[in-house]
């Protein structure tokens, strides 16, 4: 699943088409509101990927195999 693999990029992807349709006045919002609305999207998407973005969840080496954890000591 992309969201866990790549939570930024979505969260970044839905923030921008956003702000466009805003822009290009399709979705008509204002400031505060266009505020709002980019706050709580960051809000709920941090939240719902805050257990996969840790290395620890699926690690992976270079080449994008299966990695693991060696504890350092």
């Amino acid at each position: 699943m992309i969201l866990k693999r790549e939570p930024v990029l979505i969260q970044g992807v839905l923030l921008a088409v956003l702000n466009l349709l805003v822009v290009f006045n399709i979705l008509h919002l204002t400031d505060v509101q266009l505020g709002a609305v980019n706050t709580a999207i960051a809000a709920v998407l941090g939240f719902m990927v805050r257990k996969v973005v840790t290395p620890l969840s699926d690690p992976r080496t270079a080449d994008g195999g299966k990695g693991k954890i060696v504890p350092a000591g």
